[in-house]
């Protein structure tokens, strides 16, 4: 569960990051 956790948190964090490269704009994925 912990882990599933995690790597959900690194997911989205990834998805944002690369949003913002792209269009400037914080969306969610």
């Amino acid at each position: 569960m912990i882990g599933f956790m995690i790597g959900t948190m690194i997911g989205i964090g990834i998805c944002i990051s690369i949003e913002i490269m792209i269009s400037k704009n914080v969306i969610i994925c």
